[in-house]
């Protein structure tokens, strides 16, 4: 899977359509491109990442529902 990390936030994908039309699938994992790079196994900081903004949700949500109440 392609990953990039951009001002604090993450995008991934399998196959990414660059605007000078370069595309990054699996043929081409051994680059870095456009700040884009291929790992096997999703990396730590991804993970953190994304497990962060999955715990604020989770607290939104339990916000809303006080709200609510």
């Amino acid at each position: 899977m392609w990953y990039k990390e951009e001002n604090g936030k993450w995008n991934k994908g399998l196959n990414i359509h660059l605007p000078n039309d370069i595309l990054l699938n699996s043929d081409n994992k051994d680059e870095v491109i456009d700040g884009w790079k291929w790992y096997e196994e999703a990396p730590q900081d991804f993970l953190d990442w994304e497990e962060a903004r999955e715990l604020e949700d989770m607290r939104m949500m339990l916000k809303l529902d006080r709200d609510v109440e």
